[in-house]
């Protein structure tokens, strides 16, 4: 080819692709140029995608087990890769107030096959969360709410039962009938249970592993009472209510019930024989998982004079332990499937003000009880712990005793105490190994702190409900925990100031990764079940 402008001549070589000349090869490895949330980042919302952006686009296939998301255990979720991009979805939203961290391993590679030359890590830590607004379960204008009763399992599987009275005007005092409610995520629509015309009272529930939950109950017809129960079978119906005992010589009084998580029911009441000045026995029956029945009612203790207080909880090996209260001194007792109740031990000889037991998951028992001012635990592993104070300030009155613990073991123990009227919240932490720490008080609002609820989420945090009451207007507070930041700052789950709330009761829900909290209150002259969520 001649050039235009020397006059030379030039020669030009066409060289086809593939005439077996190289290109150079691409040993370039890939690196994180910038993450979302960034390192470090603080008050990062719980409904996020997280991403890290490279340095050149990936080979989608070699993402797909590279990255991990945790908070003390691992955050399940989506991968995805868009060219230079890799997303992480959480499957549910994160932990509120918790450090997460997020690594992408080595076996990432570019399209060249170049792998990340290390391993890339940083951390963020979620914002504190809020309560969404409350809404009511049920608000049927005509009828009070009252008695309310909830249990939970550790999957988020939940009943609320509640006595519902006639009202005519603001004064609710008809007879009452027994209402519930399932919760899978969200509340079902109330129905009734009981609407026979005689008096209902003390109302207990429990839920299996599977969802599948207890209700029992007592029953007042003239001088005489009984327990009767129903069954809810996860996703069906309930049971028409029956008598769980038929002898109708004496009263009944405060069923419990509890269930372990393989569906092994255990109902525990007081009973008096002979007569409504008998002395009281305090009774059992048991409902095997997958029968149809209970066992024919039998005594605990034999009578004494008062059985109450009564307190119970099962482990997973089938085991229960209960805790009440006879002629002014606490006392447990352990069944053992296959072998029945042992004898009962005292654990204080003192009045027993409340209660509290738990059941860990390697089937040992922990028990919480204020007698006067003084809150007391002790331990059943093989054999009964002695009795130890968590707190014993003998200037302040405690009260309001609750207790939960988490999957690992560890506890916590909250309680009211204080002067009438103006009474803190405490808590103490519990640890397998070394039992409670000094208590501490978690939260100096206005009024009183009464009633409180606790229940564990995932990695070591927790949530605490409870009843405020200032200038005769009972508020539903809460705080949360973490085993980083210990307690925050108090929140308002509602800010009614209109009528007084009962109290609550918490539990955590994780498909959806959220505390959720049931109540009744008094809003609009008559009180109705209302419930919020923690996101």
């Amino acid at each position: 080819v001649e050039d235009s402008i020397s006059g030379e001549c030039v020669v030009v070589v066409v060289v086809p692709p593939d005439a077996g000349v190289d290109a150079e090869p691409d040993t370039v490895v890939p690196t994180v140029i910038s993450t979302s949330p960034p390192d470090l980042a603080p008050e990062v919302g719980t409904a996020i995608t997280i991403t890290a952006t490279f340095s050149e686009p990936l080979d989608p296939a070699s993402a797909t087990g590279a990255v991990a998301v945790s908070a003390g255990e691992a955050v399940p979720g989506t991968v995805s890769v868009d060219g230079a991009i890799v997303s992480f979805v959480p499957a549910a939203p994160l932990t509120p107030n918790v450090q997460h961290s997020v690594t992408i391993n080595t076996s990432v590679t570019d399209l060249a096959g170049n792998a990340l030359a290390n391993n890339h890590t940083w951390t963020f830590t979620t914002r504190a969360g809020g309560w969404t607004p409350p809404t009511t379960i049920e608000s049927d204008t005509t009828k009070g709410a009252g008695e309310l009763a909830a249990g939970a399992n550790t999957a988020g599987d939940a009943v609320a039962a509640w006595v519902m009275r006639d009202c005519s005007g603001t004064t609710c005092n008809g007879q009452p009938d027994i209402w519930v409610s399932v919760y899978n995520g969200t509340w079902s629509a109330p129905t009734v249970l009981v609407t026979a015309d005689i008096a209902v009272s003390g109302l207990d529930v429990a839920v299996d592993g599977s969802g599948n939950a207890f209700l029992v109950w007592n029953e007042n017809i003239g001088s005489v009472g009984s327990v009767r129960w129903s069954r809810y079978t996860a996703g069906g119906t309930w049971t028409a209510p029956a008598l769980l005992e038929s002898d109708d010589t004496g009263n009944t009084s405060r069923p419990r019930v509890t269930v372990d998580p393989a569906g092994n029911a255990m109902a525990v009441w007081e009973q008096k024989f002979g007569g409504i000045t008998a002395p009281s026995d305090l009774m059992w029956s048991r409902f095997a998982a997958g029968g149809t029945t209970w066992t024919t009612p039998a005594p605990v203790e034999a009578a004494t004079d008062g059985q109450g207080k009564i307190e119970l909880a099962a482990a997973p090996d089938g085991s229960v332990v209960a805790i009440w209260e006879p002629a002014s001194a606490v006392r447990a007792a352990k069944f053992v499937p296959g072998t029945g109740w042992g004898a009962s031990v005292q654990l204080k000889a003192s009045s027993l003000g409340q209660g509290v037991v738990q059941a860990a998951s390697d089937s040992t028992f922990v028990v919480i009880y204020r007698t006067g001012s003084e809150v007391w635990t002790a331990r059943l592993t093989s054999t009964w712990s002695t009795a130890t104070a968590i707190d014993s300030s003998a200037d302040a009155t405690a009260s309001g005793v609750e207790f939960a613990l988490s999957s690992d073991n560890t506890g916590l123990a909250l309680w009211s105490q204080g002067a009438a009227g103006a009474q803190d919240l405490w808590h103490g932490r519990f640890e397998a190994a070394s039992g409670f720490d000094t208590a501490t008080r978690i939260e100096q609002l206005a009024g009183a702190s009464t009633a409180p609820s606790v229940a564990f989420g995932p990695a070591g945090t927790a949530m605490a409900v409870w009843v405020q009451t200032a200038a005769s207007i009972g508020s539903i507070q809460s705080n949360t925990y973490s085993e980083t930041t210990a307690w925050s700052t108090p929140q308002l789950v509602e800010t009614s100031d209109t009528g007084n709330a009962s109290p609550p009761t918490v539990f955590y829900d994780p498909a959806d990764n959220k505390f959720v909290t049931v109540w009744a209150q008094n809003v609009t002259g008559y009180h109705s079940v209302y419930t919020s969520s923690f996101e």
